[in-house]
């Protein structure tokens, strides 16, 4: 610029960065918006001209995971995580293991309550588009299947469930909120309406007294 040409005015550009992550320690370092300031026709990061700019913030995994997972899949950890241990202490164990027997469940559930679910359009993306499940590839990796089942028994509904909660909590896919949304309120749908059902019935006053946490 010539000597004693007026000065251009200072003006601020607002570029977004691209999205970066490293990784110290425990901690997720998140690259910000990085603000430019151009004078005299040149382009300066802000933090060259204000030493207290802070262009990264360094945030703990689930602070950074928190809003890539709905409110609902949360919900669904609690109450999923519920109805197996119920089952385990309440007369629903899977053989000599450890495990809950989601079959054995479904098969002493009321006899009418998958048509009711069946039904019930808050349960339709169970019926009309249901969750696929990762096999092994024929290298190192997996891939999904290509054959999601459609349910036709409770037992068969119960499975799909699983598989939906165990793709999301896994890790077994990438998060899609608006479909992982969907198929964990459908879901929470399913077990709400099976609590509602068996609340009362004998059969399942182990089940029920565990599920409550004693209230």
């Amino acid at each position: 610029m010539e000597q004693g040409s007026p000065a251009q005015p200072t003006r601020e550009l607002h570029a977004r960065a691209h999205e970066s992550t490293y990784r110290t320690g425990s901690f997720h370092v998140e690259l910000l918006t990085l603000t430019l300031i151009e004078k005299n026709g040149e382009r300066l990061p802000l933090f060259l001209a204000n030493p207290f700019c802070v262009l990264i913030t360094m945030i703990q995994l689930q602070d950074y995971f928190r809003s890539r997972v709905s409110q609902a899949a949360y919900d669904l950890f609690a109450v999923f995580s519920r109805f197996e241990y119920a089952m385990k202490k309440g007369g629903f164990r899977r053989g000599e293991s450890a495990d809950a027997a989601w079959t054995k469940f479904a098969n002493h559930l009321p006899a009418d309550i998958f048509s009711r679910l069946r039904a019930t359009s808050d349960v339709a993306i169970y019926f009309d588009a249901p969750p696929d499940r990762l096999v092994a590839d024929t290298g190192e990796g997996v891939r999904w299947s290509g054959k999601p089942i459609t349910p036709t028994t409770m037992p068969e509904l119960l499975d799909c469930i699983k598989i939906a909660r165990n793709n999301l909590f896994h890790g077994d896919k990438r998060h899609d909120n608006r479909r992982d949304t969907e198929l964990m309120v459908a879901a929470l749908f399913v077990l709400n309406h099976i609590y509602e059902s068996i609340e009362y019935d004998p059969k399942f006053d182990a089940f029920i007294s565990e599920m409550e946490y004693g209230l």
